[in-house]
């Protein structure tokens, strides 16, 4: 059994893990994070590559081009083929049960 002392002790260690941990979320979720100083911006050079290839990582427009469904790339895919398992590669019943 543990002595009187003792169990005050842990109960004031737990509580104060529990205030503690309760004070450091509402902390949190109060104050935005600060921003980065350091952040690195792209270079001119950069951004201007990735405008003239035409990289869109966020399109504007919501069209979608279907040009594609017509080109031979699209057209030389093959359907998805089941694979068929036999009853010897299945296994055991119940995999838990000891040999």
């Amino acid at each position: 059994m543990i002595s009187k002392q003792k169990k005050q002790i842990y109960i004031g260690i737990i509580a104060f893990c529990i205030v503690a941990s309760a004070v450091v979320i509402f902390i949190s979720q109060k104050s935005p994070a600060p921003a980065e100083q350091t952040a690195v911006q792209p270079s001119p050079q950069t951004t201007a590559a990735n405008q003239s290839a035409g990289l869109k990582i966020f399109p504007q427009s919501t069209e979608f081009d279907t040009s594609f469904f017509g080109s031979d790339t699209y057209k030389s895919l093959r359907p998805y083929t089941s694979v068929s398992v036999s009853k010897d590669e299945i296994g055991r019943e119940d995999p838990f049960k000891p040999f």
